[in-house]
């Protein structure tokens, strides 16, 4: 598929316990693919978008985006983090940070009558004060 838009791809399989250690964390590759899972908090993010960020493989970034994270993991104010964080996500999108393929399943075992819990998909988490029993 990347063909169709003019991205020339030569697949190299590397051992599954080099994957990270030899390629990904030192940043021997032009394209790979893995998924981060379970970010549920912003702050757990940090690490991937701040450009000195230790899990930005692609050492992609800038210093407004950057500043940007850091006044959103500052704020104490809900409305006022998410405000920040949206802002860094436009600079993200333009500066390329990487391309999400495909949203990835997610599953999750509760218990009968646990509410307001389970998958989230791409819709944003609750709240835990939300989270709570039926009976």
């Amino acid at each position: 598929m990347l063909a169709q838009v003019g991205v020339d791809v030569e697949l190299r399989k590397v051992p599954s316990n080099d994957f990270f250690a030899k390629y990904v964390n030192v940043g021997a590759f032009d394209l790979t693919y893995f998924r981060n899972v379970d970010n549920i908090y912003p702050s757990l993010l940090f690490p991937v978008y701040r450009s000195d960020g230790e899990q930005n493989y692609g050492k992609v970034g800038a210093p407004e985006i950057d500043k940007l994270l850091d006044q959103a993991g500052a704020e104490t104010n809900r409305a006022k983090a998410v405000e920040l964080l949206n802002q860094a996500d436009v600079l993200l999108w333009k500066a390329g940070h990487s391309v999400p393929l495909f949203q990835t399943p997610q599953i999750s075992a509760v218990r009968p009558g646990l509410a307001n819990f389970g998958a989230f998909g791409l819709s944003s988490e609750r709240q835990y004060v939300d989270v709570g029993w039926t009976s």
